[in-house]
């Protein structure tokens, strides 16, 4: 779940970009069906997982919080590249 998490996040923080949407006309359901499907997952399975989530808020603020961190060391990562 975190590993999806962690890429429908990028991949919403790439396409909300200007010059994103520039280049390319696709809205978030193009961009988030591949994420699906590489982790072999229907929406309606990451729907309910979701949903599963939100009624156990202390597990939901970990995973949160672990997509956090995965996401804040990709961070770094790429600022250590450009440095």
């Amino acid at each position: 779940m975190i590993d999806i998490l962690v890429d429908i996040h990028l991949a919403e923080g790439i396409s909300n970009d200007r010059k994103f949407h520039r280049r390319f006309e696709a809205d978030s359901v193009d961009l988030i069906n591949p994420i699906f499907e590489k982790y072999g997952v229907t929406r309606e399975m990451f729907d309910t997982t979701m949903y599963m989530y939100s009624r156990y808020p202390n597990l939901m603020d970990e995973v949160y919080n672990e997509v956090l961190i995965d996401l804040n060391i990709m961070l770094d990562e790429n600022d250590q590249e450009q440095e």
